[in-house]
């Protein structure tokens, strides 16, 4: 009877073994594929920020007739943006996004921020000598982050930025980039 119950021991802490490890194994897949994940929302941040709002500032720049030198927003300050509690950076404008000092983590990011800044003064100072019906600079910086992603969705970058990937990446890379764009707003409701 003794033997009976030692066996019976033995396999529930071998049971409890290979549940231990299952679990352990089940965390570690977890935890890689929402690495992999982050990795594809930081490679459309990226794309949207250094790209499509970098495009747009140096539009503003061109029509109001201002030298101005506007640097990529540093991975710190995209990282930052990605994050899922950020959920405030939704309703932020495109102005409030520049302009926040607290999203520019780090001395080197800090750089970027005084730089980015400054040009988006000059634009200021400068909008009476642009045509409103051309390109109304205002309304670009009064708009939200969410309402600037819809429209990066339906821009040239995002374009060429998805079918370079098809053709050099092939399709599973170029679907997996097209996929994490559509849903990047949705990531920030969770």
């Amino acid at each position: 009877m003794e033997i009976k119950k030692e066996k019976e021991i033995e396999n529930k802490s071998e049971n409890s073994k290979e549940l231990q490890k299952k679990r352990k194994n089940s965390s570690a897949s977890k935890n890689k594929k929402n690495k992999k994940l982050n990795n594809w929302r930081k490679k459309v941040a990226r794309n949207f920020f250094n790209k499509y709002l970098k495009n747009i500032i140096k539009k503003m720049g061109t029509s109001c007739k201002v030298v101005i030198c506007i640097e990529n927003f540093p991975d710190k300050f995209i990282f930052n943006v990605i994050k899922t509690n950020n959920k405030f950076i939704l309703e932020m404008t495109f102005e409030e996004l520049i302009k926040k000092e607290e999203l520019y983590n780090g001395k080197e990011a800090k750089n970027y921020y005084f730089k980015n800044k400054e040009s988006l003064e000059k634009i200021k100072s400068n909008m009476h000598l642009v045509n409103t019906e051309e390109l109304d600079i205002d309304k670009i910086l009064k708009m939200k982050f969410k309402d600037l992603y819809k429209d990066y969705l339906h821009s040239d970058e995002y374009k060429l930025k998805k079918s370079k990937l098809f053709e050099e990446k092939g399709i599973s890379e170029g679907k997996m980039f097209e996929e994490m764009s559509e849903n990047f707003i949705e990531y920030y409701k969770l």
